[in-house]
């Protein structure tokens, strides 16, 4: 079986297009998905997602967005207007799905606040998850 990297669901190990999304599985694109599962990120409710400096979509609190892109050295960050993660460099295969977690760097509405008004370039972390594990790393 063929594991689809936008959905998960499992497709025949020749499939071309998943049963269950409808999405290409067999590309010689690279895949990311980025998804948002720290509520306690204060009031912020959507971030842009970037890829080498150009804005690529947005993803929801609580939700994921998926997009394809070419094999080779890519920049990613997540943005709202007035904070940003801190870039991440990633090299990515044909065919390689990256997930890449959102989380904030404060863990109450007290520090939260203090990072999005006094350090805002440090307030959003963008951290790789391993596995496709769908929860964000707790390292700080």
């Amino acid at each position: 079986m063929k594991k689809c990297p936008y959905c998960t669901g499992e497709n025949p190990v020749d499939a071309r297009i998943c049963g269950f999304c409808g999405k290409e599985i067999s590309s010689t694109k690279a895949h990311v998905i980025v998804t948002w599962t720290d509520v306690s990120s204060g009031l912020v409710e959507k971030l842009g997602v970037y890829l080498d400096g150009h804005k690529v979509g947005e993803v929801v609190i609580l939700n994921t967005f998926a997009f394809d892109v070419e094999p080779g050295e890519h920049v990613f960050f997540v943005k709202e207007d007035f904070s940003e993660s801190p870039r991440k460099t990633f090299l990515l295969e044909p065919g390689e799905t990256l997930n890449l977690g959102i989380k904030s760097k404060g863990s109450s509405g007290i520090s939260n606040l203090y990072y999005m008004f006094f350090n805002p370039k440090n307030h959003l972390l963008l951290e790789k998850l391993e596995n496709n594990d769908s929860r964000i790393n707790s390292r700080k």
